[in-house]
């Protein structure tokens, strides 16, 4: 999904929730890695800008094999490899 946030356009990967009530309940980001340093900027900064639009303060990106949680000033993005995210 794509928005706009003030000048910057963003891309959300996948937007989990009730499309029928209009409410997100996940906001995901995919990515194999967030080793290059504009990869992480633009995954970060989409769902940076994402999380207050949608009422989120957790969200996640998924990578190959990394781990991390990120705090920003809008909420938590939880960095956690494929593996592990479908276990959940």
């Amino acid at each position: 999904m794509s928005f706009e946030k003030g000048s910057s356009r963003h891309e959300a990967d996948f937007v989990v929730g009730d499309a029928l009530l209009q409410e997100a309940w996940q906001l995901v980001q995919v990515s194999c890695s967030l080793a290059d340093a504009r990869t992480r900027r633009r995954e970060v900064r989409a769902l940076e800008a994402a999380m207050p639009l949608y009422d989120v303060n957790e969200s996640w990106i998924i990578t190959l094999d990394e781990t991390e949680t990120i705090e920003t000033a809008v909420g938590t993005i939880h960095v956690v490899p494929a593996w592990s995210w479908l276990l959940d």
